[in-house]
């Protein structure tokens, strides 16, 4: 017998899709697998309150699943909706990074995903005398400082 036709007589006998069925033990080997208490109880939570919202948050990273439960306050209600916000957020930081040289840049450190920045190389997409204006509320300048002495550039204030 194979893994879907499992699924699918598993997921009948209490109720679910095959689909469905298949998404919740992925969320459950996670949260088996999480080492951190907060997303492990977060996971449990949400899981019991939407089996596709949990499921989408499996293989994100730890930041983006503590930015959910920040942004949610916890309550697994509005996993859905942070996940749709967060994910076009997503969705538009990769369509402005376009490939080119580009004399002024500009980063917009109230969005999520700025530990994406952390991960980016900038080197083939700047001239060698770019500026970079950082739009950053006080609680993430020192995240600012670090991220522009990562990329190796000088700044003035």
């Amino acid at each position: 017998m194979q893994q879907g036709e499992i699924n699918e007589i598993v997921g009948e006998k209490i109720g679910m899709s095959a689909r469905s069925y298949h998404d919740a033990r992925k969320v459950v080997e996670k949260i088996d697998e999480e080492d951190d208490p907060e997303i492990k109880e977060f996971l449990e939570a949400t899981i019991n309150t939407s089996v596709n919202a949990a499921f989408k948050l499996v293989d994100k990273p730890k930041e983006f699943i503590q930015e959910v439960i920040l942004r949610t306050n916890g309550d697994t209600k509005n996993v859905s909706a942070v996940l749709k916000k967060l994910e076009s957020s997503e969705s538009k930081i990769n369509h402005q990074s376009q490939v080119g040289r580009y004399e002024v840049v500009y980063i917009d450190l109230t969005e999520p995903f700025v530990h994406d920045l952390l991960k980016m190389q900038f080197g083939n997409l700047i001239t060698s005398d770019c500026a970079i204006l950082i739009w950053v509320s006080p609680l993430k300048l020192a995240l600012a400082f670090t991220i522009i002495q990562k990329w190796g550039f000088k700044y003035r204030n």
